[in-house]
């Protein structure tokens, strides 16, 4: 066989291979379609039975039941619900004498109409845009209110309302797609790989929190101070990336995920545990001397504090590179290769190829 015949036959081969992965490619996409969830109907009563009978329905004024995350609107005389779902923005004003209150409602062909597809039962039905209540801000004699009190309480509980109906619907759609995970197996050894003292980003809470990262029998777990426990299995990690704290103030391990997790009500699939080897920021307005004793004594400590952290970083991965069920590539970035550029939009950054990699 000639060498063109060779490469004839490696390109068909090729061929072959990308017009497998091409059907298999759109063969899950089809069945992923064929699975979709259908958006959940937002009703605010199922029965007459489960409306409330409060006395702001009765005396005609607005009511929030947040049980089912509704707002009661009377309209011509007739108590009305409206799920929070439905309520596009809210707006208060006051004008003279009286208050006024505006609710904007999704309606076919609004932002979300357009976002999330057609979710109208009937869209060819006759839909309320907006709504405006008038309240006087004078006090009437007889009332131990002012009337404009019920459209300020609206106002305000109706925003509290959809700010944690937004917070929970962002939430379940952070979740969807995340593939589940098997059950992390506690190895009880106390001479499992552990570091001590690190943080993890992204953070788990608004503050960053230390905690350690222990290695057990097919995954890594990660706890907090306070508590927290996030759990990285070895089969989900598709490249792990360690950088010393040669020259740097940080010291970090990194995975990349193959698949996402969920940790701080978000999804990520690249995580990193590192700790500082030395003060980020430095006081300017501090008087130095360069032969002062202080100053001579911290740089010798921080000298060890970066040997000492190094060699316990190495040992950590060391101890689980021999683990039976690693099946990832690992890397180390490269000093003598890497350059500094400040990429758009961003501060300087150095970039480094990696120095060794084993699978």
């Amino acid at each position: 066989m000639t060498a063109e015949e060779k490469r004839r036959t490696h390109q068909r081969e090729l061929a072959n291979q990308v017009n497998e992965e091409a059907k298999r490619r759109l063969t899950e996409q089809k069945g992923e379609q064929q699975i979709h969830k259908a958006r959940k109907s937002n009703v605010s009563y199922r029965s007459v039975s489960q409306m409330p009978r409060e006395r702001e329905i009765r005396e005609m004024k607005i009511f929030i039941d947040k049980k089912y995350e509704t707002v009661v609107m009377p309209i011509f005389g007739i108590a009305t619900p409206f799920h929070i779902a439905t309520i596009k923005n809210i707006s208060m004003s006051v004008e003279g004498d009286y208050t006024y209150l505006r609710i904007n409602f999704y309606v076919p062909g609004s932002y979300l109409g357009r976002q999330e597809g057609n979710i109208f039962p009937n869209p060819e039905a006759t839909f309320v845009k907006e709504i405006t209540y008038r309240a006087s801000n004078l006090k009437v004699a007889g009332d131990p209110s002012v009337p404009s009190t019920n459209l300020q309480n609206a106002f305000r509980i109706i925003k509290e309302v959809q700010k944690r109906y937004k917070t929970r619907e962002a939430e379940e759609k952070e979740k969807e797609g995340i593939v589940k995970q098997d059950s992390l197996v506690i190895n009880l050894n106390r001479s499992n790989p552990k570091l001590k003292d690190l943080y993890i980003r992204p953070n788990i809470a608004q503050k960053r929190m230390q905690g350690s990262l222990e290695a057990h029998t097919n995954g890594f777990r990660f706890t907090s101070v306070r508590g927290d426990k996030v759990d990285i299995l070895y089969n989900n990690i598709k490249h792990s990336v360690f950088q010393p704290c040669d020259g740097e103030m940080i010291i970090v391990l990194h995975f990349h995920l193959k698949n996402a997790i969920m940790f701080g009500k978000k999804r990520h699939t690249d995580v990193q545990f590192y700790t500082e080897v030395g003060e980020i920021t430095t006081d300017l307005g501090k008087h130095q001397h360069m032969h002062d004793r202080d100053d001579l004594y911290a740089e010798q400590m921080e000298r060890e504090m970066r040997h000492k952290l190094k060699s316990a970083f190495k040992n950590f991965i060391e101890r689980w590179r021999r683990s039976p069920r690693r099946s990832w590539s690992s890397s180390c970035p490269s000093e003598t290769w890497g350059s500094r550029a400040p990429p758009t939009g961003a501060p300087a950054c150095c970039s480094r190829p990696p120095a060794l990699s084993a699978t």
